[in-house]
């Protein structure tokens, strides 16, 4: 299998270029269920760039359509710490939004209510 790594520089028109050739995979093949494998593929991408909440609803997405082909990927270390910062990132989002004395809601239990929540 070929593998090819993309920099792990600040934004450019080569990142940019690969997620339309994702874009344009997936519609080209919207119908045919190896598809799933250019979500899973574009998922990585993303992690490997750093977008942790791109990267884990790709991954997530692609883990739902084809559970046999890509729910191991949901367990790989990065992909779990992964997983872990997006859902600090949505807490510590939802607790200055919320400003949680006004709701009512407990730091802890406001907390847990964003980590049952799905991310997709």
């Amino acid at each position: 299998m070929m593998e090819k790594r993309y920099d792990m520089g600040a934004e450019s028109p080569s990142l940019e270029r690969c997620r339309l050739v994702f874009q344009w995979g997936l519609l080209l093949n919207i119908e045919n269920p190896q598809s799933v494998v250019l979500i899973q593929a574009w998922g990585l991408m993303e992690l490997q760039k750093g977008n942790n909440l791109a990267a884990i609803k790709l991954l997530e997405r692609s883990a739902h359509m084809d559970p046999a082909r890509c729910m191991a990927v949901l367990k790989w270390q990065q992909v779990v710490n992964a997983r872990e910062l997006v859902l600090q990132k949505k807490a510590a989002q939802a607790l200055a939004v919320a400003g949680c004395a006004q709701d009512g809601l407990a730091e802890s239990e406001l907390v847990f209510e964003m980590a049952v929540t799905p991310l997709v």
